[in-house]
């Protein structure tokens, strides 16, 4: 049976009977599972900075613990970033909550992890610089791979390229070197 309400926005909608005591059940099962939820990521985060040293120092070469990680535990390598970075910003988990009361699940922490750390007196442009040097690393990666010269992707990809050197001539000075055939 379904009974007629009034929303906060002064809209009807159709409520179940017994829906209040339904979304106390929930929130007695959910809200707790949540807290747990961020504990084991922050406890996740302390045990990978204790062996691998604080999340900004990167793994020295060939080490590969996070990607073994990622592939056993089956979680993205930018989500063990993100938990070792939580565990590195806060003293302990106490501290997090007393410091933030109001964020109770993952989203909120990303959402608060990504302004965490930032300088506020950083002007956006580097931010914007960080991004596209970033991008640019990460084409260099690309390209370093085998792959099919003759793919269709092929010439789409020097189109965005061509344009990609063009705007680095006009905003950055950037041009390369002519080749004279010689």
């Amino acid at each position: 049976m379904t009974n007629l309400n009034v929303s906060e926005d002064g809209r009807s909608r159709d409520r179940v009977d017994g829906e209040e005591q339904l979304l106390e059940s929930l929130r007695a099962l959910w809200i707790p599972h949540q807290r747990r939820d961020l504990e084991v990521r922050y406890e996740a985060g302390e045990l990978l900075n204790e062996k691998l040293g604080p999340p900004k120092r990167r793994q020295a070469y060939g080490m590969g613990t996070v990607q073994l990680i990622s592939t056993e535990l089956e979680i993205d390598v930018s989500t063990i970033s993100r938990i070792r970075r939580f565990a590195d910003i806060f003293d302990s988990f106490e501290d997090f909550g007393n410091k933030h009361p109001d964020v109770r699940n993952w989203t909120a922490v990303r959402t608060l992890l990504s302004k965490a750390g930032r300088d506020p007196e950083e002007p956006a442009d580097a931010r914007v610089l960080w991004a596209a040097r970033r991008s640019a690393r990460s084409i260099v990666k690309a390209l370093g791979r085998d792959f099919d010269r003759n793919h269709p992707t092929t010439t789409e990809l020097k189109a965005d390229l061509t344009e990609l050197f063009q705007l680095a001539e006009q905003r950055l000075g950037f041009s390369l070197p002519t080749d004279t055939g010689t």
